[in-house]
């Protein structure tokens, strides 16, 4: 039943986390227009990603419903209403992982600070389930980066991440001396 409810619940979570990626990514592989010279704190690009678009597009189970609950303070929560087969009876759970987007120099962040399966916490011993696929959301955030530097053609550095009850927001800065 463990294994059962590991392999729902890594699905469901790291599903909704890479919506959030391609949607990062989606939005900076446009043609970006040419940018005046910028102030060394002001803001070069502002990307935002509203909740209901991440919603929309987000890919659902078989069974179930999965959405994306941005919260302020840079946190994420997946939610997802499913059901699994124990003894051949289907019964209903809802797993929520909740997640901490961090700034880091030239890239973001992805960090799980919380996983429950209808209303319980996993133990400890559990989440590291989820140590893989946070570092592959992780390399896809840097690769999501790289795409916007490649496109700006010259570094960035994030100057600004912020969250809302309905939106990420996440501002860069061109650093044509680059980052050390």
């Amino acid at each position: 039943m463990l294994g059962c409810l590991g392999g729902a619940t890594l699905s469901l979570l790291g599903g909704g986390l890479i919506i959030v990626v391609l949607s990062l990514l989606n939005a900076v592989t446009n043609t970006l227009p040419l940018l005046e010279p910028t102030p060394p704190d002001g803001v070069d690009l502002r990307i935002t990603i509203e909740e209901d678009f991440l919603n929309r597009f987000m890919e659902q189970p078989a069974q179930g419903t999965t959405t994306i609950d941005i919260l302020p303070g840079n946190q994420v929560q997946v939610l997802a209403d499913t059901t699994v087969a124990v003894l051949g009876t289907p019964l209903p759970i809802q797993v929520v992982g909740s997640f901490a987007l961090q700034p880091q120099g030239q890239s973001v962040e992805v960090v799980l600070l919380d996983t429950q399966i209808s209303g319980f916490d996993l133990p400890l011993d559990l989440t590291n389930l989820f140590n893989e696929d946070i570092a592959l959301i992780n390399e896809e955030l840097n690769g999501a980066i790289d795409e916007i530097e490649t496109a700006v053609g010259a570094p960035v550095v994030i100057t600004g991440l912020t969250t809302s009850d309905t939106m990420i927001q996440l501002e860069l800065r061109e650093f044509p001396g680059g980052v050390n």
